[in-house]
């Protein structure tokens, strides 16, 4: 696929993948077995909605990782450290910062008000908020996806073999998939022994992300460098077939 078909695609794969969030979101509040702390649960549930949850909620913060790991090597290339981590501070950085402070606390809220606990929102703000119910809301995504790609920059910075590196035309074996998978699946079964897969965590109230799944965004965003650099969805290179994978992700 040439390079602007190729953008686009991975754009709108993207934004339709931005609407499953949506969509996933709002199902929570109705779907059975809910995390005890989501914001509004309602009292009438569906196994309909949980069933939709959980087809939706494996694959899509995967495919969002993929995505920025698959655009950060040409942006990189392009700009150079500095100038890719000024971009980044400008359209990640400050929407994380300011997400996080101003409208997640009213989010997190939510939880106490959608049951009648008779906390106020200052008070709530001043004490549990930052105990038990600290979150980021939405916006912690965008604190790992930044912390990846500062990460990126540094190693980029220092590492001539890197910056003289160019997409080189190769297809991925079987042997590539079936260890990447190994690779992730032990992973996330190793920090499932300590970590539920909905529990959440932080490190030092900048990034909030959940044990569990945190390998998978790491292995899935350097996947993508990887796809980009042995360029993958180009018009000759590796194009995955749809007849294959899909079946294999609903599996």
């Amino acid at each position: 696929m040439p390079p602007a078909k190729r953008l686009y695609f991975l754009d709108n794969l993207r934004a339709f993948v931005i609407m499953l969030v949506i969509v996933l979101h709002a199902s929570i509040t109705y779907m059975a077995y809910a995390p005890v702390w989501w914001y509004v649960l309602n009292p009438q549930n569906s196994l309909f909605f949980t069933m939709l949850v959980l087809l939706i909620d494996v694959p899509i913060m995967q495919i969002m990782f993929f995505i920025s790991g698959y655009f950060a090597m040409p942006s990189l290339q392009k700009r150079g450290s500095a100038s890719f981590l000024k971009d980044k501070c400008i359209r990640i950085g400050i929407p994380w910062v300011l997400g996080s402070l101003l409208l997640a606390p009213p989010v997190a809220y939510l939880t106490y008000f959608s049951r009648q606990v008779p906390v106020g929102f200052l008070e709530f703000w001043r004490t549990d908020f930052w105990t038990k119910l600290y979150q980021q809301s939405v916006y912690w995504y965008l604190g790992i996806l930044f912390l990846f790609f500062l990460l990126l920059a540094l190693v980029y910075k220092w590492n001539s073999c890197l910056k003289a590196s160019l997409p080189r035309l190769t297809r991925p074996s079987w042997k590539l998939f079936v260890g990447f998978t190994a690779l992730m699946t032990v992973f996330f079964l190793v920090i499932n022994l300590f970590y539920n897969i909905d529990d959440w965590s932080h490190l030092w109230y900048l990034f909030v992300f959940q044990p569990v799944r945190l390998p998978l965004y790491i292995g899935y965003f350097f996947l993508g460098i990887y796809a980009q650099q042995h360029d993958w969805l180009s018009a000759e290179g590796y194009r995955p077939a749809i007849s294959t994978w899909l079946p294999s992700s609903l599996l």
